[in-house]
Order: structure tokens, then sequence, then C-alpha cells
């Protein structure tokens, strides 16, 4: 289903989450951020959630349209957007700039299987 991440009066981001596969993913994001601080990228330390961002919300959104959104969310709670493969990985660093997101491409990285 859609979910925030951000608290529900002001969400900051979009997401739709992952179920079919999602223990894979974890332990390939685990092994990845491994590598990754081994070559000094620290990476986010919160718990990692699998999942594919919709888009972020900006932070001077009119209340009744947060509300709007919040509705709509409800209604997707139980989205099933199907099933598909993912052959590649790109890992992307992004800086949160109040204008608009910056995301820097480190690399793609295709997918061998397990």
């Amino acid at each position: 289903g859609v979910s925030t991440f951000g608290p529900a009066e002001h969400p900051r981001t979009l997401w739709i989450g992952l179920t079919e596969g999602e223990d894979l993913f974890r332990r390939l994001y685990d092994d990845l951020q491994q590598r990754l601080d081994t070559l000094g990228f620290r990476g986010d330390r919160r718990k990692y959630v699998p999942h594919l961002t919709l888009g972020r919300v900006a932070r001077d959104v009119p209340r009744d349209e947060l509300d709007e959104v919040a509705k709509a969310l409800a209604e997707l709670d139980q989205l099933e957007a199907g099933v598909f493969g993912v052959d590649e990985i790109t890992v992307y660093a992004s800086r949160l700039r109040r204008e608009a997101p910056d995301y820097q491409v480190f690399g793609s990285f295709e997918l061998m299987g397990e």
C-alpha cells in the first residue's frame, strides 16, 4: 500500500511499500550498506523500510491540501501495484534543499540473482 514518512499531519515523503521479496531486498540493502560503510559512505541509520518513493511533499503545502492527501492515502493503503522484476539498482546521494532535492548518482549495478 501507499504510505508516508513523516508525521501524518504533514508527511515528508509519499511511498509505496514492498511485500513480496521484502526479506531479500533487506539483505541486499544491508550488504550494500556494509560495503558502502567500508568505503566511507555513511548511510541512513534509521530502520530501512523497503519502498519505492512516489514523491515528496513541499513544506508550504496548505492545510486543506494536506487533508486531501491524507484522504487519498487512506483509500490507497491496501493498493496492490502488481509484481515486477528488478535487474539493476542505482545508488543515489540525496541532499534535501529548500528549493528542491538534489540527487547525485554514485553508480548503477546490474543484479545477478541470489
